[in-house]
């Protein structure tokens, strides 16, 4: 009788155990089908009370963000975001704004942008801000305050929470109540 091999290992002898199943084969999953724009609702601003426009629950709102490249159009000058303390970030790679902004494994590109409020209404994550084939898009990460785009009519329209939104030419983007301003050349 020969000794175990290692500590309570048995090793039975050949042909007395059934092979191992094969696996299963790997399966692709299905594309989803593209999103389709829905008109937006009005409604009234929570923590403004002022009027505001959403999409309808399960709309898209802008376009769905694939990917976190950015990209430009050849001729198309770089804009830049000029924060509440006046710093000015050309907008060339995806920036994730915040109180504090941590980087995110989904946004491996993405430069973090902290954004000072005296307001407290900043998440520590925010927002992330690029653009993608010429449009600028924001997309609220989860945050308590909302991400808002106020356009210079007045109109405001609250970006859905984790679905990028399209900023218009004439609006700027409010994290909870600290107004961002983008510049386009």
């Amino acid at each position: 009788m020969t000794e175990p091999q290692g500590p309570y290992r048995i090793t039975p002898p050949p042909g007395l155990l059934p092979p191992l199943p094969a696996p299963p084969p790997q399966v692709a999953p299905a594309p989803s089908p593209a999103p389709q724009p829905v008109p937006l609702q009005t409604g009234t601003a929570p923590l403004r009370g002022r009027s505001f426009a959403t999409p309808a629950p399960g709309a898209v709102f802008g376009g769905v963000l694939a990917e976190t490249e950015t990209e430009t159009e050849p001729d198309a000058p770089t804009p830049v975001l000029v924060l509440e303390d006046g710093r000015r970030i050309p907008i060339t790679v995806p920036l994730l704004l915040g109180r504090d902004p941590a980087p995110r494994s989904e946004h491996p590109d993405a430069l973090v942008v902290p954004v000072a409020d005296a307001r407290h209404s900043v998440s520590k994550t925010h927002a992330l801000l690029l653009v993608r084939g010429g449009r600028l898009l924001v997309q609220d990460l989860g945050s308590t305050n909302g991400t808002w785009l106020v356009r210079a009519d007045g109109r405001v329209a609250e970006a859905p929470s984790g679905q990028p939104a399209e900023v218009p030419a004439d609006a700027r983007i409010e994290l909870g109540e600290c107004p961002l301003r983008v510049e386009r050349g």
